[in-house]
C-alpha cells in the first residue's frame, strides 16, 4: 500500500511539476516580500504612489510603447528558444516557471501591502490579458519536446501569433486597464 501510495505522489509530482513550480515561486516570493517589510515598498518602486501617479497622468505614444515592449519580449523568447535547445531543457523551464512565480508573489505581496485588495486588482490589471497569450505560448514551449518534428513548424507559427497577439494586448489593452484600475485606488 505504502509502495502505490509512493508511485501516485510520484506520478502527481511529475504530471503536475510546472504548476507546482509556479506555486513554489509564489510563495517563496509571497514570503520574500514579507521578510523585506512594508518599510520598504516605496524603495523598490513597485505600483508605489510615485508610479501611480505617473501612470494616472501619462499619455502614451503608442508606436514607441509598440517597439519597446516587442523588444523586451523578443529577448524573452529568445531566451526560451535557447533553453529549449539544451539538454537540460526541462530543469531550466522549470527554473523559469518557479521565478515568475517569484516574480508574480512579490507584486501581489507588495501591492496589497499597500492598497489593500485593490493591490490584487491592480496586479491583475498589469497581467491580463497579455500573459494569457504568454503563458499560452509558454506552455507550447514546455509540450513542444513532445510534438513529432513535421508539427513544429505549426507550433512556432502559432507561438509567433500568439506573441503578437500578446505584445499589441499588452500595448493597447492593458494600459487602458491599469490607468481605469488606479482612477478607481484613488
Amino acid at each position: 500500500m505504502r509502495k502505490n501510495l509512493s508511485k501516485k505522489l510520484t506520478a502527481y509530482i511529475t504530471k503536475n511539476r510546472y504548476l507546482l513550480a509556479l506555486f513554489m515561486g509564489v510563495l517563496a516570493g509571497t514570503f520574500f516580500a514579507n521578510c523585506y517589510g512594508q518599510d520598504n515598498i516605496d524603495v523598490w518602486g513597485l505600483y508605489n504612489k510615485d508610479y501611480l501617479e505617473m501612470m494616472s497622468m501619462v499619455s502614451l505614444n503608442y508606436r514607441q510603447l509598440w517597439w519597446y515592449v516587442a523588444a523586451n519580449r523578443i529577448k524573452l523568447v529568445g531566451i526560451l528558444a535557447l533553453c529549449m535547445m539544451t539538454t537540460v531543457r526541462g530543469i531550466l523551464m522549470l527554473a523559469v516557471t518557479c521565478f515568475g512565480g517569484a516574480e508574480l508573489g512579490v507584486m501581489v505581496s507588495m501591492s496589497v501591502m499597500q492598497y489593500g485588495m485593490a493591490g490584487v486588482l491592480l496586479v491583475a490589471a498589469s497581467l491580463l490579458p497579455q500573459w494569457i497569450f504568454y503563458t499560452a505560448v509558454m506552455m507550447m514551449a514546455i509540450n513542444v519536446t513532445h510534438v513529432a518534428n513535421n508539427k513544429k513548424a505549426p507550433a512556432a507559427a502559432a507561438a509567433l501569433v500568439l506573441i503578437l497577439a500578446g505584445i499589441c494586448t499588452e500595448v493597447l489593452v492593458n494600459p487602458v486597464l491599469v490607468k481605469n484600475v488606479i482612477y478607481m485606488i484613488y
